[in-house]
């Protein structure tokens, strides 16, 4: 009769356990919903604020961090850089790797600093497929005097249909001119 009623009990707990543990989940996507939500509305100062509370309550969620730093880019905050690359340390291995290093590199493009956008533009998946990233790899490398570079790229953009085509041919214009291609420059 004492097995009978530890085991009961054993099972009673598990039970409990197990319906707290989802009634948890079923609320935290709830909250995750909802900051989604606010997000795709353009409200992140509030969806911002409802991902640090998932935060403050589920460390490891990765989606609340991802969104968080992205809330901050959108936002111009001064943190945004140090969250993205937070968020890469503390999930090395995410889904978001790709999305988060387009960010960095808009990033530290809008800054100017130019060789960082580089390093995190190269990290890339399709890059091709992206003309106006496309675009700022071969512009960053052209304001680094990284010549050559900067001419591969702009004319990866020659004669397509993407807006930046006129432009990538001033700019690989204007390299043929500087290293005295003037032929090609025409």
């Amino acid at each position: 009769l004492n097995l009978i009623t530890d085991s009961m009990c054993k099972i009673v707990k598990i039970t409990f356990l197990l319906l707290f543990s989802s009634i948890y989940l079923v609320a935290q996507n709830h909250t995750l919903n909802k900051a989604y939500d606010l997000f795709n509305e353009g409200k992140y100062s509030a969806a911002q604020f409802v991902y640090q509370s998932i935060i403050t309550n589920d460390i490891s969620n990765e989606t609340a961090h991802y969104y968080n730093a992205k809330c901050s880019k959108n936002l111009f905050s001064l943190d945004a850089v140090f969250l993205y690359e937070q968020f890469l340390l503390d999930f090395p291995f995410t889904s978001f790797k790709n999305e988060v290093s387009k960010d960095l590199a808009l990033l530290y493009f809008r800054e100017m600093n130019y060789p960082k956008a580089i390093v995190y533009l190269l990290e890339l998946e399709n890059l091709q497929e992206y003309p106006h990233l496309l675009f700022k790899l071969a512009y960053a490398n052209f304001s680094i005097d990284s010549l050559a570079t900067a001419q591969y790229y702009f004319s990866k953009l020659l004669n397509t249909e993407s807006k930046y085509a006129a432009t990538a041919q001033y700019y690989s214009a204007h390299i043929s001119y500087q290293n005295g291609l003037y032929k090609t420059a025409l």
